[in-house]
């Protein structure tokens, strides 16, 4: 099956929490961009429903954002080691604190993940350089 995304996901483990009301079930990032989040969960609650979450990046900065419920998956907590997606497929609908941190964070990501050309790296030759 082809990927319906035109948004690249980054893939990184993240420690975040969530919830209907108050965002106290703790969970994981599986895959993320600047406009949504895979959260994967054995909680997993019904699409359609908004979360507030509080993700926490790599120094530990907590990002708050409002999210919509696309799609989820549950899979009993013995089994979730076993599947790929365990979880929930959040759209971010409104940033409450740290928005800029969080977007900085994913360009960064995807900045390293691009390929590079060997002209920016010096000790790299191009196999039709001339000897």
């Amino acid at each position: 099956m082809a990927e319906k995304r035109k948004i690249m996901r980054l893939q990184k483990r993240l420690k975040l929490r969530y919830g209907v009301g108050n965002a106290t079930s703790l969970a994981f990032t599986e895959d993320f961009s600047e406009s949504g989040v895979f959260i994967r969960a054995v909680n997993v609650i019904l699409p359609g429903s908004k979360l507030r979450v509080e993700l926490f990046l790599p120094d530990n900065e907590a990002v708050s954002f409002e999210a919509r419920i696309i799609w989820g998956r549950r899979v009993p907590g013995s089994l979730i080691h076993l599947t790929r997606k365990s979880g929930m497929g959040v759209v971010i609908t409104k940033f409450l604190a740290n928005e800029e941190k969080y977007v900085t964070f994913c360009r960064a990501l995807t900045e390293r993940r691009k390929p590079h050309s060997h002209s920016q790296h010096p000790g790299l030759v191009s196999p039709d350089a001339p000897k």
